[in-house]
């Protein structure tokens, strides 16, 4: 799948079915600090747990953008074996100066990571180069350097220096009060996914989009404050979105398009596996919040995936 910049879903979600250990699971405080507060998306995977699963890996290629291959190749240069030694893999869109960046974190066990595969020293240049004080390395177009013995931060040069100058001393993600509720409760997954609220009126007005009686359009435009997924695999894949909305009345109304848009899409889907699918998709709202789930056996991924219903979640 294209990978777009406004979506991470990276795919936030409702409390996930798989409950991972806390430090495979969650992120770490280094990870937390390079992600500016201006950060407008996250998506998270437990790449430990994925590289086992060769269904699961399939969401992956989906889920992740590009960079990831070359994070890959990066690890490995360094005498770092990904699927062993990589946990989490998670990545951070924000809005910067220059427009839109992205953030790559990779945690894991990569103390032993060779950084003379990446800089050779000379007379001229005996130690490597520097961003505030910094030492970054370069491999195959990407910028990376240590946050700690753990987290290794990569992207663009620009992307660097920003994550640089975010745990230096600018807000984090920590001081977007917004997106940090949004995470709490998502990292014991093994994807998950925030969104901010231009980003989850998107991803809404492509889930209801063609289905018989929209819902009004200024609930869209005006009454979301954000969006969350989670994916899980245990058995079966199971699918949870939750958006959030500024009050009941809105969450209703949310969750009523939302069925109609599922009716729609099942009447039309012609693939009868993809239609199972679809007539098994639960929405409800409760509060302020509306609320989408499926589960599917891991044999029928495929499928899922070619759903346009996990489209309209994954590609916002």
């Amino acid at each position: 799948m294209p990978f777009s910049l406004r979506r991470f879903a990276l795919v936030p979600a409702l409390a996930s079915a798989l409950a991972l250990s806390a430090a495979a699971a969650q992120l770490g405080g280094a990870a937390q600090s390079v992600m500016p507060s201006s950060t407008i998306q996250v998506i998270s995977i437990d790449y430990h747990r994925l590289a086992s699963d060769p269904l699961a890996e399939q969401l992956e290629k989906q889920v992740l953008p590009t960079q990831v291959q070359g994070l890959e190749a990066l690890l490995t240069r360094g005498g770092i074996q990904p699927a062993s030694d990589l946990n989490r893999l998670t990545f951070a869109t924000f809005q910067s100066k220059k427009g839109i960046g992205l953030i790559g974190i990779a945690e894991g066990n990569l103390s032993d990571l060779n950084f003379s595969k990446f800089y050779q020293k000379t007379a001229k240049q005996p130690n490597p180069p520097q961003i505030d004080g910094v030492d970054v390395y370069d491999s195959s177009g990407l910028s990376f350097f240590m946050a700690d013995p753990a987290t290794l931060i990569f992207g663009s040069r620009a992307a660097i220096e920003q994550a640089i100058a975010t745990q230096q001393g600018g807000t984090n993600i920590g001081q977007n009060e917004a997106l940090a509720d949004l995470i709490a409760g998502t990292q014991t997954s093994d994807v998950w996914s925030v969104v901010d609220a231009q980003g989850s009126r998107t991803m809404v007005g492509s889930l209801i989009a063609g289905s018989t009686g929209p819902i009004d359009p200024s609930i869209i435009d005006q009454h979301f404050n954000g969006a969350r997924y989670t994916i899980a695999f245990q058995n079966q894949v199971q699918v949870n979105l939750e958006l959030m909305t500024t009050d009941a009345l809105s969450a209703a109304a949310v969750s009523t398009g939302m069925n109609a848009a599922i009716a729609l899409r099942s009447h039309q889907e012609k693939n009868p596996e993809a239609k199972a699918i679809l007539n098994e998709v639960q929405v409800d709202s409760a509060g302020n919040n509306a609320f989408l789930q499926v589960s599917t056996p891991e044999s029928s991924l495929a499928t899922l995936m070619k759903t346009d219903l996990l489209q309209s979640i994954l590609k916002h």
